[in-house]
């Protein structure tokens, strides 16, 4: 009987990216990303299409070289990378794609208790199916209880899975009508407070006093990483940070971010849908992390949490504002 070939197959939730100078293994099994050489990550490719005695004998010509492949293969059995197996057609590759069936996963919403309907905004985002959503209120003076009390039962009985208030001052009477509400209802994830006052707290998890005057933040020092295997299929086929994203500003525009100067049109004249649905709108949506020159030679470009302003490069790439963040 004809003995059958052992091969290495890659765990499912194992993937491997490769950079310019350097590569990354990523286990979202834990999760975690560590760096491996470029010439394993070739390794792991070619294991992925041919028995390990073929792949043993392409790269090793010489006793050191059998060492060094030896060395990486118990690297990658012992930190449960891969396995061996002699049915590698039981083990197919995982789809990648990424698909969301929401036409707006998520919303900022700037609000000064005028120019437009909010409440008109609320059931248009949830008629599309909106997840998740960020109310900025301004001159917060001019809030009355009872409009307050309508928009949270809209909320309450619409489909969003999670909204963040942000108050742009501190009123009592308010926060104690948003806290109540927000001990009843699980929608209601944070309430964040603006303040020039030197605090920065956490009130019963769900208020957050931030001491600053602007929602703006600061510089970051070092780029934030999101370790999960949707966000890495989602950074591979879109950006996610404008991906299925829409944002009305203080006067009802419409936009992808609520600085960008450029205008698609105003909510009192137009319906959300019909914006987003336009190829121009979504062009941000289809920038992919290969597509942007700072980090596609990265080997960890698909954990990259980017909420900056893209600039148009050369031949249909983009390049990261750094001075701008657009949160």
């Amino acid at each position: 009987m004809k003995m059958k070939d052992v091969y290495i197959r890659k765990y499912s939730t194992v993937q491997v990216v490769k950079g310019k100078y350097s590569s990354a293994v990523y286990n979202f099994h834990i999760p975690c990303v560590r760096p491996i050489p470029n010439i394993l990550a070739s390794i792991l490719e070619d294991l992925d299409q041919y028995p390990l005695k073929n792949i043993e004998k392409k790269y090793c010509t010489n006793k050191n070289d059998y060492s060094a492949f030896n060395k990486y293969i118990s690297f990658l059995e012992l930190n449960n990378y891969v396995f061996r197996t002699k049915q590698p057609e039981n083990f197919t590759n995982i789809d990648l794609d990424y698909t969301e069936n929401s036409k707006i996963n998520n919303a900022i919403i700037e609000y000064k208790f005028d120019n437009y309907d909010l409440q008109d905004v609320l059931f248009q985002l949830s008629d599309l199916s909106c997840k998740h959503i960020e109310i900025r209120f301004l001159n917060i003076s001019n809030y009355s209880i009872p409009f307050f009390n309508r928009v949270l039962k809209m909320i309450h009985q619409s489909g969003f899975k999670s909204i963040d208030f942000i108050l742009n001052q501190e009123v009592s009477t308010l926060i104690k009508v948003l806290l109540e509400s927000g001990n009843k209802m699980k929608e209601i994830n944070r309430i964040i407070i603006i303040t020039d006052r030197s605090i920065n707290r956490v009130v019963n998890n769900k208020v957050f006093y931030l001491c600053t005057s602007s929602l703006e933040e600061q510089h970051p020092t070092n780029l934030k990483h999101v370790m999960n295997l949707k966000y890495f299929c989602e950074a591979k086929n879109y950006n996610p940070y404008f991906n299925k994203k829409v944002c009305i500003d203080s006067d009802g525009m419409i936009k992808n971010y609520i600085m960008q100067k450029k205008i698609f049109d105003n909510v009192r004249n137009t319906k959300i849908e019909k914006v987003i649905n336009s190829p121009e709108f979504r062009r941000m949506w289809n920038i992919n992390h290969d597509r942007i020159l700072n980090i596609k030679y990265n080997a960890y470009r698909y954990t990259l949490y980017l909420p900056f302003e893209l600039l148009d490069a050369q031949h249909n790439l983009y390049e990261i504002n750094y001075n701008n963040i657009i949160h």
